[in-house]
């Protein structure tokens, strides 16, 4: 019996002494995440609405919404989606530099529905949050 006490003792002090060591110094995935939040690409718009007041049946209105990379790294454009396909959104520059400004060309065709319209263009980046909507608005007069 004494055997088997002297055994636990040796094996607990072995444990308490194995104590990781390591905790209190940053592993690469925690120096990757630190360095990673410093270098960050900020996306700001000038604005995410327009209205483009009144259109004929038929006709096309576009607008660039404007935006600048406030961040210190890269901001890519990585996915541009329509709510509708009578609204294309195209970047102008899919990549753009920290404090390069650039815009996305929301294009609308009216020949879809008249009446009042309201549309949202979803623009993915590599930001946080990822994705931003972008809405145009306005009236389409009814053909005559």
């Amino acid at each position: 019996m004494n055997v088997f006490r002297i055994l636990l003792l040796i094996f607990t002090i072995f444990i308490a002494g194995c104590k990781n060591t390591t905790d209190s110094l940053p592993n690469s995935n925690q120096a990757k995440s630190n360095q990673d939040s410093n270098q960050i690409a900020k996306i700001y718009y000038k604005e995410y609405l327009y209205d483009f007041d009144t259109l004929n049946f038929g006709d096309s209105a576009s607008h660039d919404f404007k935006f600048k990379n406030q961040g210190t790294t890269i901001l890519r454009i990585t996915k541009m989606d329509a709510q509708c396909i009578c609204a294309t959104p195209k970047a102008l520059k899919m990549i753009i530099e920290p404090g390069d400004s650039s815009a996305i060309r929301v294009v609308y065709h009216s020949a879809v529905t008249p009446g009042y319209v309201e549309k949202e263009v979803y623009i993915s980046t590599n930001t946080i949050p990822p994705m931003a909507t972008l809405r145009i608005t306005g009236f389409v007069k009814p053909f005559k």
